[in-house]
């Protein structure tokens, strides 16, 4: 089982722009890694960790990310070729209905796996992290705004916390 992450910290002393009146004024700023721990902790409050091991967490949350890059791009149905749009929906779906399923082995990932392994899945997961932020940036040049995604995702995932797990 997934422990309680705690201890947040932030950085103090640094500037900004209010968006409201203007002014330059002092501001608190979340270390980037503080804001990944605020995420887990909302959607652990949610209770999407629950009971899984550390191995059946990351296995459900790579098919949800299945099923959000297929609401994505359902989004975009005349950016994307169609073939492609076809198979994430589909893919989409699959991920989403094996998420809300209970059918997740404990293989025993997070005990004595090879770090080899767990540093690849790393690797692919900042890769991940590369297309997100390159998302973010194009976004905020289309809606011609500043997008900070991690912020964003910070308030949906503090948002989503009263609605629970989805179908309890």
């Amino acid at each position: 089982m997934i422990k309680n992450i705690v201890n947040m910290d932030v950085k103090t002393g640094e500037y900004g722009f209010c968006k409201t009146c203007g002014d330059v004024v002092g501001v608190a700023v979340v270390p980037q890694d503080r804001l990944q721990r605020r995420i887990f902790q909302a959607v652990e409050r949610r209770g999407y960790v629950g009971n899984w091991s550390m191995g059946q967490f990351l296995a459900r949350q790579v098919a949800k990310l299945g099923e959000e890059l297929g609401e994505m791009g359902f989004e975009l149905p005349l950016e994307l070729p169609a073939r492609v749009q076809e198979n994430l929906l589909v893919a989409a779906q699959t991920c989403k209905m094996a998420f809300d399923g209970d059918d997740w082995p404990d293989t025993g990932l997070d005990r004595g796996v090879q770090e080899w392994r767990l540093r690849k899945i790393l690797a692919e997961a900042a890769d991940m992290q590369v297309v997100l932020a390159c998302v973010g940036e194009t976004l905020g040049a289309l809606l011609n705004e500043d997008v900070d995604l991690m912020q964003e995702a910070v308030g949906k995932a503090e948002r989503d916390v009263e609605r629970g797990v989805r179908g309890a």
